[in-house]
């Protein structure tokens, strides 16, 4: 019998991990800074460390200007609600995210069907529901994460707020074999992720294709079902914040996050790195 997934929210899930592996499959980590290199990223991790960092009891449901909240103090926040995205209730990190969020970035999280060629307002119940990235994947519940380096921010202009960037490392234990789940659901996924995994490329485009659909996802190939022994979720992952500064109420002043991109390349740019670009005609 095929292994179904339990329900659509599930299927999110596994989008969403299924990203981060497929992340740090290409991911090389680089060894630590030694000597001059060593002591200036002492110095900017140091400077981060002394901003006042919210807890997680303190963590705000949505932006507030009158926190006025620097770009690390917004980065780290959205990250520890994440890390605990059942704290006080189910999913409560998932909600924070969508209201620090800025509305190009739920669009760019969580797309909408196109309506007349355009797309439309993302609610909370689609965020909820279609939301899926390798940042997600990897911050969810993960173990630690750590911001890296000062912010880099590029002064507004008449149209727009002020840009930053904000590098962030997160890590995730691994799975133990000896841990044990007495959640059957739990169960099923796992194994479902592990499939995955291993699965053909063509395989989780029609995965990744039927969630957007709204539609149930095929079964895994066989042979490729309660697959043992493999990393669901990176240890190390690394990721870039894009974020922009709210012009107007009700955020006026507050920074919200529009993009959220991994640090490995894409196929086509591994690919792509050995090429060279010529202009003009071919010559015979």
């Amino acid at each position: 019998s095929s292994l179904s997934f339990a329900t659509p929210r599930r299927v999110v899930r596994t989008e969403m991990i299924y990203g981060a592996v497929v992340a740090a499959a290409v991911i090389g980590f680089q060894a630590p800074p030694t000597g001059m290199r060593a002591r200036r990223s002492a110095v900017r991790l140091a400077a981060v460390d002394q901003e006042a960092m919210v807890t997680l009891d303190e963590l705000p449901d949505e932006p507030k200007p009158e926190l006025e909240w620097s770009v690390s103090q917004t980065v780290h926040a959205v990250c520890l609600a994440l890390q605990h995205n059942d704290h006080p209730e189910q999913d409560a990190g998932m909600k924070r995210l969508y209201h620090y969020l800025h509305p190009r970035g739920r669009v760019d999280i969580a797309p909408p069907p196109p309506s007349a060629g355009l797309q439309g307002f993302v609610t909370l119940e689609d965020f909820m529901s279609n939301a899926g990235s390798p940042a997600l994947g990897s911050l969810l519940l993960c173990s630690d994460f750590k911001l890296i380096g000062e912010p880099t921010i590029s002064p507004g202009g008449q149209a727009r707020g002020s840009f930053a960037t904000q590098m962030i490392e997160v890590f995730n234990e691994p799975a133990s074999a000896d841990d044990d789940d007495d959640d059957d659901n739990d169960d099923e996924v796992a194994r479902t992720l592990q499939g995955l995994i291993s699965a053909p490329d063509e395989f989780l485009q029609k995965v990744i294709d039927a969630v957007r659909a709204g539609k149930h996802p095929p079964p895994l190939p066989l042979g490729r079902r309660g697959t043992q022994g493999r990393k669901v979720i990176p240890e190390r992952s690394r990721f870039v914040f894009q974020l922009e500064q709210e012009r107007r109420p009700p955020y006026q002043g507050c920074w919200l996050l529009k993009e959220m991109h991994s640090m490995q390349r894409s196929k086509f740019q591994v690919l792509n790195s050995g090429g060279e670009e010529f202009e003009g005609a071919d010559s015979a």
